[in-house]
């Protein structure tokens, strides 16, 4: 029995969710006996195909001659791709690039399919089998017939969400041109990693307004996405090619929601960065976005002016200025305030396997602890001689654990419910912390891992809508060490 076609498979270049169904239904040449299999080899990076693992198909369906099997590859992808675990960064940083196996968040895949046939009432594989690697060995590639070769990224989808993940994202963009005779918008080339709701603000997005409006038909600042002077802020994006070598990050500053300023537009990065094909976390905190390029102190004055320019956004555009200047990407709208007293800025893994940031303005911490107690009776007559007592003696408290149980409050916009709502639900957090091996650098901060608490807060509500308080309640995820009895 051997391939006769390849009935179902992702398109060519087609984007995935590792935690969503990736199916393929293979066709054999012929009806085979019951329990005769099909083999699908799934490879990953197809620069250099790297063969991962087998999955065998007994089950069939018998359609006009033909054996339709078939297979869903989730969970290999799940098993393969990793987390690309968060830091402090400097500049742009990539985080996973799809050609090769360095970070495995992203990656190329394609599937080989191989028959079998009886040969002497034996099994035997058609094709060559390939060979996996091991630690000292690297994998062998094997033959077969090949299905298309697509990208697969540790991110999953909502129920409601597109079916395609490159459309769900594409949702989230805001557009960075509009053509008034045809009354069509233009987006760039830079997809957001992000679930949170566009601010659908329409600006003017650079200097040349005559050429590159966009109108503006409502305000809406509770979309703004609040940012403290201080905290650090990376809003991840997907690249599905590589833009250029020259890229400039910009910021453009508001005076209110719908209020570009003309003049601080020209308030750039003096640093160009290359941005090739890949996930990467563009900065946004007002720290972060000084420190590029050794400071930009053109940038400085603005970010630190809370009042006149209250908002801002980052674009990623082409150094050139002037008319038929190339924008690739607009990011949401920020809010910038200054450092409050009680900040706390927990990053979370949202539902494209990357980490956002979101700032809390009150916190409570309470130190909690737990044990068990244990009895050891009298070793010697009498309680009052010290030197007649066993210091085991009685009862004893033992397999003590303690932690910081922390609750964090903010007031959010109902149409932040939806995001915020990844963060209740994710399995990896941290809390932006000072940390003192890093006191004398440029980057005093650091991220220590937290655990989300199981809770729940209300996302829609028929009274006081519109605003809503949130609390998150977590614990540090390591316990403090105690001295053991």
């Amino acid at each position: 029995m051997d391939i006769f076609s390849i009935v179902v498979q992702p398109p060519a270049g087609e984007l995935m969710a590792a935690h969503r169904p990736i199916q393929f239904s293979v066709s054999a040449d012929a009806v085979v006996p019951s329990g005769q299999p099909m083999y699908c080899d799934v490879y990953f990076s197809s620069s250099v195909p790297k063969f991962y693992k087998t999955l065998t198909g007994y089950s069939y369906i018998d359609i006009g001659g033909h054996s339709i099997y078939n297979f869903d590859i989730q969970d290999t992808a799940q098993e393969f791709l990793t987390v690309f675990l968060p830091f402090i960064m400097t500049g742009a940083t990539q985080a996973a690039a799809s050609g090769g196996v360095s970070g495995k968040h992203l990656i190329d895949c394609f599937c080989r399919f191989r028959g079998s046939s009886y040969v002497a009432g034996i099994l035997v594989p058609n094709a060559t089998v390939p060979i996996q690697g091991t630690d000292t060995s690297a994998p062998v590639a094997g033959t077969g017939t090949d299905s298309h070769v697509f990208k697969v990224m540790k991110a999953t989808l909502r129920p409601m969400d597109a079916p395609k993940l490159l459309d769900h994202m594409a949702k989230y963009r805001l557009p960075i041109s509009y053509n008034a005779g045809t009354s069509t918008y233009t987006y760039g080339a830079v997809y957001p990693l992000s679930n949170i709701p566009y601010n659908p603000t329409k600006v003017s997005i650079n200097n040349f307004p005559s050429t590159n409006t966009i109108p503006a038909p409502t305000d809406r600042p509770e979309k703004a996405i609040d940012v403290y002077y201080g905290d650090h802020g990376f809003m991840p994006v997907y690249l599905p090619a590589t833009l250029g070598t020259a890229i400039r990050i910009w910021v453009l500053f508001y005076t209110s929601a719908d209020a570009p300023v003309d003049g601080a537009q020209n308030a750039t990065t003096p640093s160009y960065v290359t941005l090739t094909e890949g996930i990467w976390y563009l900065p946004y905190g007002q720290v972060d976005l000084i420190a590029i390029g050794g400071g930009a102190p053109n940038l400085g004055p603005f970010l630190r002016d809370h009042i006149q320019f209250p908002y801002y956004r980052v674009q990623l555009t082409e150094p050139v200025v002037g008319a038929g200047q190339i924008e690739y990407f607009i990011s949401p709208m920020f809010r910038n305030l200054k450092k409050g007293y009680q900040n706390t800025r927990l990053w979370f893994q949202n539902n494209f396997g990357v980490f956002e940031q979101v700032s809390f303005i009150r916190q409570e911490e309470q130190f909690k602890t737990s044990s068990s107690s244990r009895f050891t009776p009298l070793s010697t007559v009498g309680l009052t001689s010290s030197a007649r007592l066993d210091a085991n003696t009685g009862n004893k408290r033992f397999n003590v654990t303690s932690n910081d149980e922390i609750e964090v409050t903010a007031v959010f916009a109902e149409v932040m419910m939806p995001w915020l709502k990844e963060l209740l639900a994710t399995s990896m957090a941290y809390m932006e912390v000072e940390d003192p091996e890093l006191a004398l650098s440029t980057t005093p901060q650091g991220l220590m891992p937290v655990m989300i608490t199981d809770a729940g807060f209300e996302t829609i509500k028929t009274e006081e809508r519109y605003e809503y308080l949130v609390k998150v309640k977590f614990t540090k995820s390591i316990d403090y060490i105690n001295i053991r009895n």
